[in-house]
Parts: C-alpha cells; sequence; structure tokens
C-alpha cells in the first residue's frame, strides 16, 4: 500500500472513529485519551564487545619450504560495535622437504560476522582447518565473541541458531548463550536464557521466543572452533544466530503490514509514542514504523 493510499485511508477511519475530527491536520490541535495504553517499540542497546579470533600451527609455515616449529600465530580482536567491524582470515601452509624428506600442508579459514541493527543481532561465525603430512602438522582455530547489552522495552525477541559442529575438536565445536548477567567485566550469572553446546553435532536450526526486560543486562556468547591433525583430516564448524525484535507496526501479528493493522491501530487509538495522550504525533509515529516495514 503506498503512503499516499496509507494517508487517504487514514483520513477515512479517523472519520468513522473519532467524529470530533474531520481531516489529519485537526488531529494537531486535539489530544484524546488513549484507550489501549501506550506501545513503544524497543530497541537494542549494545553495551561493548569483546571479539577474538586466534589460529595456532604447528609444523606449518606460510612459506614453501618452510622447516620450523610452526608460524606465529594470526590474532585478531576488536571491541567495534560496528557491522563492518568482521574478520576473515585464510591461507594455505606448508613444511619441508626437511631432513628427513617430510612434506606437510595445510590451509585454514575462519570468519566472524557481526550485525549490530536497532531491531537485530546478527553473528556468523565459522572455522575451517585441514592438514595433511608426515611431520606432525597441526592447525587450532579459536573463534569466540561476547556482547553486552540491554533493551530500551520490555520485549520478546525471537532468537534463531542455525549450527553444524564437528566434534573432533576435543570442545564444544560452537556455542550459543545468552544469559542475564551483573554488573562488571566478570559478572556473575543471574538467569540462562538459551544454552548451546556440549558438543553439537548438527546441522540443526533452533528457534525459541526469549523475554527480554528494560532495566537488564544480557551477554551473548558466541563461538566456534576448528582442529585439525594428519590423523583427522579436514575439521570445520559454522554457527549462525539472528535475535530479532517484533515487528511492532504489525499490530495483528499476520506477518504482514496491510489496512487491518491501520483499522486495529485507530480502533484502538495507540499511545504509540507512550505520551498518555492520543494525537498527531502518534499517528505519524506509527506512519513511519508502517512505511519502514517489517524485517
Amino acid at each position: 500500500m503506498t503512503l499516499f493510499k496509507v494517508l487517504r485511508q487514514l483520513e477515512r477511519d479517523l472519520v468513522e472513529h473519532t467524529q470530533s475530527i474531520g481531516t489529519l491536520c485537526a488531529i494537531g490541535a486535539l489530544s484524546v485519551a488513549s484507550t489501549s495504553g501506550s506501545l513503544i517499540a524497543s530497541e537494542f542497546v549494545p553495551e561493548s564487545r569483546d571479539s577474538n579470533l586466534m589460529i595456532t600451527f604447528a609444523n606449518l609455515g606460510f612459506t614453501k619450504g618452510y622447516d620450523g616449529d610452526g608460524a606465529d600465530p594470526i590474532l585478531l580482536s576488536s571491541d567495534a560495535l560496528d557491522s563492518d567491524d568482521d574478520f576473515i582470515s585464510f591461507g594455505d601452509m606448508f613444511y619441508g622437504p626437511d631432513s628427513f624428506d617430510r612434506i606437510n600442508t595445510g590451509s585454514f579459514e575462519a570468519v566472524q560476522d557481526v550485525t549490530f541493527e536497532p531491531a537485530l543481532l546478527g553473528f556468523e561465525f565459522s572455522a575451517f582447518a585441514s592438514v595433511a603430512g608426515e611431520a606432525n602438522p597441526l592447525i587450532t582455530i579459536d573463534n569466540d565473541m561476547f556482547l553486552y547489552f540491554a533493551v530500551s522495552e520490555d520485549t520478546s525477541a525471537t532468537l534463531t541458531v542455525e549450527y553444524d559442529g564437528d566434534t573432533n575438536v576435543g570442545d564444544d565445536a560452537v556455542g550459543c548463550r545468552l544469559r542475564e548477567v551483573g554488573p562488571g567485566s566478570d559478572p556473575i550469572i543471574l538467569d540462562t536464557l538459551f544454552n548451546l553446546g556440549a558438543f553439537p553435532d548438527g546441522p540443526d536450526t533452533i528457534t525459541v521466543m526469549v523475554d527480554l526486560e528494560a532495566g537488564k543486562r544480557y551477554r551473548m556468547f558466541v563461538d566456534s572452533h576448528a582442529r585439525s591433525l594428519d590423523s583427522i583430516g579436514a575439521n570445520e564448524s559454522s554457527i549462525n544466530i539472528t535475535l530479532e525484535l517484533p515487528c511492532d507496526a504489525d499490530l495483528n501479528n499476520d506477518g504482514e503490514l496491510d489496512f487491518f493493522d491501520l483499522s486495529e491501530f485507530l480502533s484502538n487509538m495507540i499511545d504509540w509514542n507512550g505520551d498518555t495522550v492520543f494525537d498527531f504525533f502518534d499517528i505519524s509515529g506509527y506512519l513511519q514504523d508502517y512505511g519502514a516495514g517489517c524485517p
């Protein structure tokens, strides 16, 4: 529905539901007590991030003919609350021939892709390692993040976790833990809203609803591991997570924005901006959210 049609429909419905208001402009001069209470869209409020990617090597280097204990580890870290601040690291590895004519080869790739939006937190983590050879080659990838955040209003969010893990890493291949925590850099755990770990295999997808309350502090932990020895070959894991707030403009919760949502808004005279009155500013705010659409 175009904005022009939405406005025309609003004008017609306003005349029907509020006889004292003839046009949208008239609403700006009149406050009408709301009968439904306030409804303010909640947003994520990120506090801090601690992201780390570490890749370690044994008997592998970045140049052909390398003959040593292993290249220096790759260490990447970030505390930026920025959707563009992502990690990706990949390469091929070599060793030898050494004095025993042994040759090792290897490859790796690790990705940490984050998304920060007012109504969406997203995390895509993956780790892949593969080695072969006779001189004990090894690649280990540890890819993890802690994110502390809050929400501006009480809400229910949809948590979707899609994962695929390989248990050969000797630890949880992937993990996702959403918890309510106390203050400080090493906070106590007050409640666990979601916990995935303990050698998940997959592939699998889990979707749950979680209740989030304004004034509380939450911590999201995500990790993805890989470890490759010559005896186990390629090893990989991946986990994709979205934590999504509801689309508030979809008032009848049918997954679509249409005339029925407009009708519900006007019939109940919803105090959209929470100032205890129903007026032009509520209609303007709702139209803005309506026009923005649903994720």
